[in-house]
């Protein structure tokens, strides 16, 4: 009986915290971001595990002469949310995370994606990227991409 109560008691506990985290900013890290990854295709990846980190890092830094070090993520508390934008011939496009809200059992990742006024023709392809950590609260994750 007492265990039973306090079972009860941890999954109340529990639940408090995501159901307080409704409709509320969540905060998040950004890993990397810039405009040069070797992804070069567009691609929404979440990583919930350190395989699948370690393969999309792997893949975000083929390209790179001196590739940072994959960074060490937590993953019963955390996981990985990149969003890829693909090749571009024109310099200047961008993508940055505005908000990470918990809301109906999802995480919801707001971006804006930046675009250059007129064709700014580049040396070098532009693979614009942002790479982030957000807590563990949902592997339903739901992309909001506004164009500016």
């Amino acid at each position: 009986m007492i265990r039973n109560i306090f079972i009860a008691l941890i999954l109340l506990i529990l639940c408090i915290p995501l159901s307080s985290l409704a409709d509320e900013d969540i905060e998040f890290y950004v890993i990397d971001s810039g405009g040069q990854s070797g992804i070069n295709h567009q691609m929404l990846m979440v990583a919930d595990n350190a395989e699948t980190f370690s393969h999309l890092w792997m893949m975000h830094t083929k390209n790179q002469v001196d590739p940072q070090i994959m960074p060490r993520i937590d993953f019963t508390s955390h996981m990985v949310i990149g969003q890829f934008l693909g090749y571009s011939a024109s310099c200047g496009y961008q993508i940055y995370t505005n908000s990470v809200e918990f809301d109906d059992g999802q995480l919801e990742v707001e971006s804006n994606v930046v675009t250059p006024v007129g064709e700014i023709q580049c040396l070098i392809a532009e693979t614009p990227f942002e790479i982030i950590s957000v807590p563990r609260l949902s592997k339903l994750v739901k992309f909001e991409m506004e164009i500016e």
